[in-house]
């Protein structure tokens, strides 16, 4: 008698074999344990006998998921099942995960000498203010209090936007609400970032000399203590090294595709004669702004405070340089964007010039409006040429930012092009198609529709 064929999919193995032999648990086998085999020598002389055949026994259907992979045989995957687990495969992280992570801490803990220095002076702590320093002077105690706290809030908003940008939440939030604060932490960043390196690049090519008008310029220890710069500035620039990263990084996974390419590779925009006017109004706008501080970079003590005058020294001169230049750069970048001069210019770089310099000349230009609150005296309080330079600052950076922002948003958006042509590729002729026809007559049901019986239903 011949061996029953074995079901189809099914290989036999020792150990099915061996399975079949033993008492089954899961659920009554329907076909006979032995069965006649055809036995032959090795002389092709038949042999009687029976002899246990390898037919498999089948299982009983299990609800629970398998753990075994598709390619393999279940009988192969037992030594995978029983294996122990490798401790630390499943969290171990790429190594730009880690470097993401590392980051994050980095920018924390760059903020925790500024905040502390911060919550001291709220609580009414003289660290780092010398005896004679006008931030003791009690008629701008409530004033200062209330500055104190709004800088410890704005330095905590740093270690939420780090978090922001690499937890797993921060992919589902909504574009404002990561690009607004992060658009004010570069604009307040980035002029300390290259200022302060200038700053000390030129006291130590001046021999630490003054150069002001007044024979000696300010002293800064009458303010601050020295060592209180070094530390507050060291943290801010560490805290715009580690968000600009992790802030590129983000970008560039979330909306890398919005500025790949070269200008010359932009499609027509129904809006782009709304966008050059937005640029050159914003252009006129900063030429005010621009000769005021080129003035002032250049001796010129016209418009400016008696004490600014007074004060006035090499660290001042190198900032009222690097405010034209992000002036310049910010209108460059969005001149770019609206005019196109350049067809091989890539995408990314007037899109960077135009958000930096924007946000620089914006955010300081308003810090600066609302720290000349606390300046009640005579000497230092702000005129009206540097109120003015100040707020037209902020109207300028706003408005290049806004002609930035929606082109960014017009482009993810994927706006039609606009022109006669652009329209007839897209069948946008002004007359309906015949799909849209026939649709319109279905829904008002003056169509015959095939096996439908005409008349009221």
């Amino acid at each position: 008698m011949s061996q029953p064929p074995a079901p189809r999919g099914q290989r036999p193995s020792a150990r099915t074999a061996a399975r079949a032999t033993a008492p089954s648990t899961t659920a009554p086998s329907t076909t006979p344990p032995t069965a006649t085999a055809d036995v032959r020598s090795a002389d092709g002389v038949p042999l009687t006998g029976t002899a246990p055949t390898a037919t498999p026994t089948p299982r009983a259907p299990s609800l629970a998921p398998s753990t075994t992979p598709p390619h393999l045989d279940p009988d192969d995957a037992a030594p995978l099942r029983n294996a122990a687990p490798v401790r630390g495969a499943a969290s171990a992280l790429p190594p730009l995960a880690r470097a993401r992570q590392g980051l994050v801490a980095v920018a924390v803990l760059a903020c925790v000498p500024y905040l502390a220095l911060k919550i001291a002076w709220i609580c009414g702590s003289q660290l780092g203010i010398p005896d004679g320093s006008t931030l003791l002077d009690p008629d701008h105690r409530t004033t200062l209090r209330l500055v104190n706290g709004l800088s410890v809030v704005l330095d905590s908003a740093v270690i939420g936007i780090a978090l922001l940008l690499t937890r797993p939440w921060g992919t589902r939030a909504p574009a404002w609400l990561l690009v607004v604060p992060m658009w004010c932490a570069v604009g307040l960043l980035t002029p300390i970032m290259i200022g302060f390196p200038a700053q000390l690049a030129g006291a130590a090519l001046s021999g630490g000399h003054d150069s002001g008008p007044a024979g000696g310029g300010s002293d800064d220890s009458a303010f601050l203590a020295d060592w209180v710069f070094g530390v507050v500035y060291g943290g801010f620039i560490v805290q715009g090294l580690t968000l600009g990263t992790l802030f590129v990084l983000y970008a560039r996974d979330r909306w890398g595709h919005l500025w790949h390419g070269r200008l010359a590779d932009l499609p027509p925009s129904p809006t782009r004669p709304a966008l050059r006017i937005v640029t050159v109004a914003a252009t006129v706008l900063a030429l005010f702004p621009l000769c005021v501080h080129v003035l002032w970079a250049t001796g010129s003590n016209a418009g400016l405070s008696p004490g600014r005058a007074y004060e006035r020294d090499l660290d001042f001169t190198i900032l009222e340089t690097i405010y034209p230049l992000l002036l310049v750069s910010a209108v460059a970048g969005v001149l770019l964007i609206a005019f196109r001069p350049g067809s091989a210019v890539r995408l990314w770089v007037p899109l960077a010039l135009s958000g930096v310099g924007s946000a620089s000349v914006a955010c300081w230009g308003g810090w600066l409006l609302l720290a000349s609150l606390s300046e009640e005296g005579s000497d230092e309080r702000m005129t009206a040429l540097m109120s003015l330079t100040y707020a037209v600052q902020v109207i300028t950076g706003t408005l290049i930012a806004m002609a930035c922002a929606y082109f960014l948003a017009e482009r993810g958006a994927g706006a039609a092009p606009s022109g006669p042509a652009a329209r007839r590729a897209l069948g946008m002729t002004g007359e309906p198609r015949p799909e849209s026809r026939e649709k319109s007559k279905l829904r008002a049901g003056r169509w015959p529709v095939p096996g439908a019986r005409r008349g009221p239903c």
